[in-house]
């Protein structure tokens, strides 16, 4: 029993101690970006303003897909990071249109590079 429980340990500790530390920032990022887009670019905002809101923040906003009528576009948080070393992941702000007025965001997180 006590070989069965020093080996689940050394199991863990390797795991642990190679998968990195899983330092993140996401949910302060996310509150900052909660924050600006409450001041800066409210509900009801034109397209051509949430492009010229994230441009001056250094963040373009990117065309990602269209369903059902609405239009989405992305801007990926590069100072964002979370998740272990192996599997890193940044904050990504969704924005949903309707009629080129935004009418929704969210804050998905992708892993790092895609």
């Amino acid at each position: 029993m006590v070989r069965i429980l020093l080996i689940s340990a050394l199991v863990f500790a390797v795991y642990y101690f190679t998968s990195g530390n899983p330092s993140t920032n996401i949910e302060s990022r996310t509150a900052y970006w909660q924050q600006e887009m409450q001041s800066g670019l409210p509900i009801g905002a034109s397209r051509t303003q949430a492009e010229h809101f994230f441009q001056t923040r250094g963040m373009p906003l990117t065309p990602s897909y269209e369903s059902d009528g609405f239009s989405y576009a992305s801007a990926r948080d590069t100072q964002s990071q979370g998740g272990p070393s192996n599997f890193r992941v940044q904050l990504v702000v969704v924005t949903k249109f309707k009629e080129d007025k935004l009418v929704g965001v969210e804050f998905p997180t992708a892993p790092v590079g895609e």
